[in-house]
This record gives structure tokens, C-alpha cells and sequence, in this order.
């Protein structure tokens, strides 16, 4: 994978790597059992017609493959991040992602209908890259953002009527702790942890079912349970504890 017109980027030029590890959310990998594969000099081997063929489908699976994921992804630059990081196996920032795309530093989201063409083409440019290695990678933050989706959807409702009857953020914060990946399911957040995830003021003790369904999208792996998610929601306010997450 190739991303040019960038000194800075361009140091850190992604090669597919032959295996590829556990990772977190964020902008490090998140998923698990990414295949290796070999790699191949397709600079030397000519490729017969079947060849052609095959290529031009893995190219065409390529193509609709980030394009369901800058659609799922609606632009935002975390997730790019997230999936270049992995794709490249080096851990690139925000920052990184931004200058390439000639965005300010700052921008949360992108167009991504204007960068399709240039993302395909910096996945299939260099030619010591394996683009059909990218699929299943990419496949897998498709699979966690449909599960992202259809969370929001199924719990919406229910966030929003515990922000109605006056669920404070205390009980948000045990909803989080609960949910929490291991090994740091149910263990004392940092001070001001719950805020950040909730991406309001670090003094802030109001919340809005926006914040917490932004969250929940933001931090659904593609193996969370629908139904202990809902569950664990519906106990917000009450004496019960929340379920924790079974991913």
C-alpha cells in the first residue's frame, strides 16, 4: 500500500505484513485471526488470460469492499486510521491520515466520496502489496461497523428514555464499566475516563442520549451481544448491575 505525495507518510509506507495480530480499537488494530499470506514478484510473473481474470475480479472485490467501508465509516477519520493502521502494520495518527488527504489537522470526518478512487489505488499501487491479503481485513471493520449500526438501532429507543426518567451519569459510567473489554471489565476508570468516552467537557456531569449512542457505535467490536447489550441498558437507574459484554 502506497501513499504518496507525502514525506511523512511515505516513511512509514505500508507492506502488507505475513501475519497479523490481536489489536484494540482506536487507531491500532482491532481484529483478531487476520490471515497471512505469501507474497509474490508480480513484476516478474506474466499473467496469463485466466490470470487477467483473476486479477480484475480481486480488484473489483477490493474496490467494493472500501467502498462499503467508507460508506459504513461516513468519513470519519478515526476508523480510516484505524484500518490503515492495520492494513500497514505501523500505528499512524490522525494527524498522518489528515495530511494525506490534504485536511486540516483538526477535521473529524472526510468526503469520502471524493477519496474512493485515490484510497483503491493507493491499496493496489505498490507492487510488493497483495490487495486480496486487504480484503478479509477490511471485511472484519465492515462486520464490527454493521454491528455498530444495528446496535445504535436496537438500543436507541431505550438510551433515550433512561435520559428521560433522569439516569445520571454515575450509572452511565457503570453501564461503560461493564462493558469494557478485558481486562479492565468493571475495574475504576482513569478520572474523567467516562467523559472522554462520552466525548464531553472532563468536568461535565450531563449527558445526552446522543453522547452515548455516539459512543456505543464508536466502541462495538463485530462480536458484542445484541441482547446482553440491551439487557445491560435496560438496568440503567436501577439497583441491578449491568451485564458485562461477552466479546
Amino acid at each position: 500500500m502506497e501513499i504518496p505525495e507525502n514525506p511523512l507518510i511515505e516513511s512509514l509506507t505500508p507492506r502488507a505484513p505475513e501475519t497479523r495480530g490481536e489489536g484494540g480499537k482506536g487507531g491500532s488494530a482491532e481484529l483478531n485471526g487476520s490471515p497471512s499470506y505469501d507474497k509474490a514478484d508480480h513484476r516478474q510473473t506474466p499473467l496469463d488470460e485466466k490470470g487477467v481474470s483473476q486479477s480484475e475480479n480481486k480488484h473489483t472485490k477490493l474496490s467494493q469492499t472500501i467502498s462499503t467501508f467508507l460508506h459504513l465509516s461516513q468519513g470519519r477519520i478515526e476508523e480510516l486510521t484505524s484500518l490503515l493502521s492495520e492494513l500497514s502494520g505501523t500505528p499512524l495518527t490522525t494527524e498522518m491520515t489528515c495530511l494525506w488527504l490534504g485536511l486540516d489537522s483538526n477535521s473529524s470526518e472526510f468526503p469520502h466520496d471524493s477519496h474512493t478512487k485515490k484510497l483503491i489505488g493507493s491499496l493496489s499501487k505498490d507492487p510488493d502489496d497483495h490487495p486480496a491479503g486487504f480484503i478479509p481485513i477490511i471485511e472484519r471493520h465492515n462486520a464490527r461497523l454493521k454491528r455498530a449500526y444495528l446496535l445504535h438501532e436496537v438500543t436507541r429507543f431505550t438510551i433515550e428514555q433512561k435520559w428521560s426518567e433522569g439516569v445520571n451519569l454515575e450509572d452511565v459510567g457503570k453501564f461503560l464499566h461493564s462493558w469494557a473489554p478485558e481486562p479492565n471489565r468493571n475495574k475504576p476508570m482513569p478520572r474523567d475516563m467516562i467523559q472522554a468516552l462520552l466525548l464531553i467537557a472532563p468536568n461535565s456531569q450531563a449527558w445526552t442520549p446522543r453522547d452515548l449512542s455516539n459512543c456505543i457505535i464508536w466502541n462495538t467490536e463485530a462480536t458484542d451481544s445484541i441482547d446482553d447489550m440491551v439487557r445491560a441498558l435496560g438496568k440503567l437507574g436501577t439497583t441491578e448491575s449491568p451485564l458485562c459484554k461477552t466479546s
